[in-house]
């Protein structure tokens, strides 16, 4: 049986969502006397909520095939030198506010509220470049694009379901969707970090118990956060 641990004042169209068992009490679990694993979980934005435009793309991506900003590389993250502070247009659909957190490529785009809270909760794990943006009256500005640093191999493969394939260099790949899905984290491949992405699965954000948790403390919208073991 799993529990649903909302945020506070949530509603049906905005809020933070935690499938867990009693074990997220804990931040390891044991797997039948064998060695511990991580319960760990992934944040997943929640999609097709929000237009967003880059307004001054032309200047800051001359150089690029890009349409959009994007890091160095998929596992080298962080972001780009550009001429320009990039200048966003966003606009929620259906009547709703923008959430603290919107998706935008393999970034975030985070409101103040999230940028301080975020930084309080994953110190060094992430990273913020100023951007401006353009919201519809009466709306929070969305100040800040994010990223999340670490880029880890720290897949229990022994232990997970998951679809593996190899890219074009011979990478290992991890898919999500393709079939019910359960990654087990080896606490001993997270080092210090509490917030990540996976080398296997480096477009995808995941954090442990205590990051889950105080995420939903701090009350951030727009992200559903799911056990990555049920997924």
């Amino acid at each position: 049986m799993y529990d649903e641990v909302r945020s506070p004042n949530e509603n049906k169209s905005n809020k933070a969502l935690i499938m867990t068992s009693a074990s997220m009490q804990s931040d390891l679990g044991q797997d039948h006397g064998r060695r511990a694993y991580e319960t760990c979980y992934l944040l997943k934005p929640k999609l097709h909520q929000t237009r967003i435009k880059l307004l001054n793309a032309k200047e800051l991506l001359q150089d690029s095939a890009s349409l959009i900003l994007s890091p160095p590389g998929l596992r080298t993250r962080g972001f780009r030198s550009y001429p320009a502070t990039p200048k966003f247009q966003m606009k929620a659909v259906s009547g709703r506010k923008l959430f603290d957190i919107e998706l935008y490529g393999d970034y975030w785009l985070v409101s103040n509220h999230a940028k301080e809270k975020l930084t309080a909760i994953c110190g060094d794990d992430v990273s913020f470049l100023e951007v401006k943006s353009v919201v519809d009256a009466g709306a929070s500005p969305i100040n800040w694009l994010c990223d999340v640093l670490p880029v880890l191999d720290a897949v229990d493969e022994a232990r997970s379901i998951v679809t593996t394939n190899y890219g074009d260099t011979g990478e290992r790949l991890h898919f999500l969707g393709a079939r019910p899905t359960s990654l087990v984290m080896d606490p001993t491949r997270l080092l210090s970090h509490g917030i990540f992405r996976l080398e296997t699965l480096p477009t995808s954000i995941f954090c442990r118990a205590d990051v889950a948790k105080s995420i939903i403390t701090a009350d951030l919208t727009g992200l559903d956060i799911l056990d990555s073991t049920e997924l």
